[in-house]
C-alpha cells in the first residue's frame, strides 16, 4: 500500500523507553515516487523515514517541511551520521496535539532509542496561507525569531531540528567526565522518582542544564566577535522558556534568514567549532570545553 512513508510506526508507552518500532516496509509506491519527487526515498536512505500518519497533512505545508529537513540533513550531516552508527532512525509522523502546536520534536530516552517529529494532525485543514500568518505574526510582536518571508511555512520544522542538533551535541557532551558526572546525579535522582511525572521534571532540568553550558559558549562568542548581545536578538518564546528555547529559536533565524543577526551568527561560529568537517559530507563532533 501507499503512503507518505509507506509504512505506519507503533508506539507504546514505558517508564523507561518511548516509541519501539516494528514492522518497517522499506518499499515506496510509484505514486509517492513521482508525487514527492523522490524525496521521502532521500530521506530514508539517511534514515529519515515520513510515517503513513502524515498523509491527511496539507500537502502546500507538508512538501516544503519535508524539503527542509532534506536541506538540513546535508547541511547537518552528522545529524544522519550519528543515527546511521546508532542503528536508530529518526521518525516523522502524525498525531494530535493541543490546537496551538504546528509541530512537536519528541524523545523517549537519554540514548537514541527514539527519535520523533512529530507534526499535529489537527493541522490538516490548516492551509500554508494560515501557517504563514501565523508566523507573521508571531514575528511582528517578536513572540517568535524572524525569519525570510519563503521560509514562514518552514519555521516549526526547523525550530525542531534545532533541538535535534543540541541532543546530538548533549550525547556527546554526557560522555565527558563532567558530563557523565550530571549523568550520573541525573540517573540517582531518577531512580528516587516517584513516577513518571517527577522523572520528566528531572529529564527538563537535565537538558536545560546542558543548553545553558551551550548559550553561554555562545554569548562567550558574541562578545569576543561583535560585542554584548543585544536582549531583542533574542525572541519572547525564547526568553520565556529557557536556554533549550533559545537555541532552537536562534537555529531556526540562522537558517532561515539571509541577514541573520550576530547572535543567531555566533551559533554559527559555536556550530563549526562543535561540529568539524572532515569533507563535504562527513562531520565530527569536537566539544567546545568551558573556560
Amino acid at each position: 500500500m501507499g503512503g507518505r512513508g509507506s509504512c505506519y510506526l507503533n508506539f507504546f508507552n514505558a517508564d523507561r523507553e518511548v516509541g519501539i518500532e516494528t514492522n518497517f516496509n522499506y518499499e515506496e509506491d510509484e505514486d509517492t515516487k513521482k508525487e514527492y519527487n523522490g524525496k521521502t526515498e532521500k530521506l530514508r536512505n539517511k534514515d529519515i523515514h515520513i510515517k503513513k500518519s502524515t498523509d491527511d497533512l496539507l500537502e502546500e505545508v507538508f512538501i516544503p517541511n519535508i524539503k527542509k529537513i532534506d536541506s538540513l540533513s546535508r547541511k547537518y550531516p552528522i545529524s544522519t551520521e550519528i543515527l546511521d552508527n546508532t542503528k536508530n532512525k529518526l521518525n516523522i509522523h502524525s498525531t494530535r496535539l493541543e490546537d496551538g502546536a504546528v509541530a512537536c520534536f519528541s524523545s523517549g530516552a537519554y540514548n537514541f532509542g527514539t527519535q520523533k517529529i512529530i507534526f499535529n494532525s489537527n493541522l490538516k485543514k490548516r492551509t500554508k496561507n494560515e501557517i504563514e500568518e501565523i508566523t507573521k505574526r508571531n514575528m511582528k510582536s517578536h513572540n517568535w525569531a524572524q525569519v525570510d518571508n519563503k521560509e514562514m511555512v518552514n519555521y516549526a520544522i526547523t525550530h525542531e531540528y534545532g533541538h535535534y542538533i543540541q541532543r546530538i551535541l548533549k550525547e556527546e557532551y554526557i560522555k565527558t567526565p563532567e558530563g557523565k558526572s550530571l549523568r550520573d546525579e541525573y540517573i540517582n535522582k531518577t531512580i528516587m522518582a516517584k513516577n513518571k511525572t517527577e522523572r520528566t521534571i528531572l529529564a527538563n532540568e537535565f537538558d536545560e542544564k546542558f543548553a545553558t553550558r551551550c548559550f553561554k559558549q555562545i554569548q562567550r562568542i558574541h562578545r569576543k566577535e561583535f560585542g554584548k548581545e543585544d536582549i531583542n536578538m533574542l525572541s519572547k518564546y525564547g526568553i520565556k522558556n529557557g536556554n533549550s528555547e533559545i537555541f532552537a529559536e536562534l537555529f531556526t533565524h540562522l537558517n532561515n534568514s539571509k541577514n541573520p543577526n550576530t547572535l543567531a551568527q555566533s551559533l554559527k561560529i559555536y556550530l563549526d567549532k562543535q561540529i568539524k568537517v572532515k569533507d563535504k559530507t562527513t562531520q565530527t563532533i569536537n566539544l567546545l570545553v568551558d573556560n
